[in-house]
């Protein structure tokens, strides 16, 4: 994707959450749509994860690189947002979360 069209996604889906957050009252929305802004934080972090990788070249223009790095980044900010919010956010659940997204791109960069 293009510098363009990745910012036109996260402007898009933060545009969404927004909405969603601003609309909706946690205590009376049914169960299932209380994932919506996990699912959306989650889709942001992807795609800036993604816009990083391009614009500062960290990895090689591989895209399947690329796209682990982002999928591990993004699971990583989102699980810290998910211990946050249910009060069960520790110092060790930061560093057991870092190390298995680091183990993962490992294994993963090295798979591909």
């Amino acid at each position: 994707m293009t510098y363009k069209k990745i910012i036109a996604t996260v402007v898009l889906y933060g545009g969404l959450l927004t909405i969603f957050i601003l609309t909706t009252n946690p205590n009376t929305v049914p169960l299932g749509l209380l994932a919506v802004p996990v699912v959306l934080i989650a889709a942001i972090t992807y795609q800036l994860a993604q816009l990083g990788l391009q614009v500062f070249r960290i990895l090689p223009r591989s895209a399947t690189k690329r796209q682990i790095t982002s999928i591990v980044f993004s699971s990583f900010t989102t699980g810290v947002f998910i211990l946050q919010s249910i009060g069960g956010l520790t110092f060790g659940d930061i560093i057991l979360l870092l190390a298995f997204g680091c183990l993962s791109v490992f294994y993963l960069i090295k798979l591909l």
